[in-house]
């Protein structure tokens, strides 16, 4: 068992999270966070462990926060494919269009003439959360739970109660959450930072049909570019189950297959082909694979699985769902300081 992956939980809090707000807001919980003006009155407050990269041409400042991929310049990092898209995006409508084509786990603060839009990636993977002061004043950060401690908004007790009883308590309904005043940005829109109001950008024209062979020859250079990207950032592992999105991403990834890292968490509810079929990948095709089992992770893990889901809770707003919380923790000890690419 390599423990070197064995990392405290400690550090976990707020980790790689951001808070826009106004530049006179100050609260002890975001002391030491790094600095950045993005307009002339909001200012970003980052986590030391989120990257940050910025870029500025004709009038167009751009601030990305976390990953971004382009899968048509695998080789471009965060800084060239900013500096890329203030070169070519004249408008708004123009940088829309750019940033459909990019993949990662993203989020992009742009402003031209004093005109400020929030975006992220076209998943929501990195989380916009907002809540407005005195009806205008927009604050923005990368979880509720980061509005409530420095006194933004609170959770909504009453309503978390009643939302945690409901079925599908395991997902935000559309935007909506156990706070007050807070809302989740959605997916292809953005926030107009000015005004707090949220605007829908994509698609701008009805999706054309495509085939299942048209639309699999148009993805597949598009998902190997995006692993080409993200391997080229740092050591990559690709989790391996027996799903078809695994399996998926695992066909796109050929190329690669000799300088990837999988594994495979076996857990006490895992489904048998979850198990055999990776067994079977991995005997097939010589894969630098390994199953973590839940002894391995009690080896490297003192916390309870009471203690984790508490610490980890504050840093999701409440909004933790996990069958299995060895599933979490093998995914700490698996990935240690590798990135990560589910299927």
């Amino acid at each position: 068992m390599n423990t070197s992956y064995a990392r405290s939980w400690e550090d976990v809090a707020f980790k790689k999270q951001f808070l826009i707000a106004p530049a006179t807001f100050t609260h002890p919980v975001i002391e030491g966070w790094s600095l950045t003006n993005v307009t002339r009155g909001h200012m970003l407050r980052a986590h030391q462990a989120l990257p940050i990269s910025s870029a500025h041409s004709d009038g167009l400042a751009l601030h990305g926060l976390g990953v971004f991929l382009d899968p048509r310049n695998p080789l471009s990092d965060e800084n060239a494919i900013l500096h890329d898209l203030s070169r070519r995006a004249g408008t708004f409508e123009q940088l829309e269009s750019l940033v459909a084509e990019l993949a990662g786990r993203w989020v992009l603060i742009a402003t031209k003439n004093d005109q400020s839009r929030i975006y992220h990636d076209a998943a929501g993977l990195k989380p916009v959360f907002f809540t407005l002061r005195n009806g205008a004043d927009p604050y923005v950060a990368s979880q509720p739970s980061l509005l409530h401690p420095v006194g933004l908004d609170a959770r909504n007790e009453s309503l978390a109660h009643e939302f945690e009883l409901h079925k599908n308590s395991g997902s935000w309904p559309i935007g909506k959450m156990p706070y007050h005043s807070t809302t989740q940005l959605l997916p292809n829109h953005y926030l107009e930072l000015g005004k707090g109001s949220v605007h829908r950008y994509w698609p701008t024209r009805q999706i054309e049909k495509r085939t299942l062979d048209e639309a699999a020859e148009e993805m597949l250079p598009i998902l190997r570019g995006v692993i080409s990207a993200a391997h080229s950032r740092n050591k990559l592992l690709m989790n391996l189950t027996g799903g078809y999105d695994s399996r998926l991403v695992l066909a796109a990834a050929k190329p690669l297959w000799g300088e990837v890292e999988f594994s495979t968490t076996m857990r006490a509810d895992s489904p048998h082909h979850d198990i055999s079929i990776p067994k079977k990948l991995r005997s097939t095709f010589s894969l630098n694979h390994r199953f973590i089992n839940p002894s391995d992770i009690d080896r490297v893990s003192t916390l309870t699985n009471e203690e984790l889901v508490r610490q980890l809770m504050p840093n999701v707003g409440g909004m933790f769902y996990d069958p299995a919380i060895q599933g979490t923790k093998s995914a700490w000890l698996a990935v240690g300081g590798k990135l990560a690419l589910p299927g």
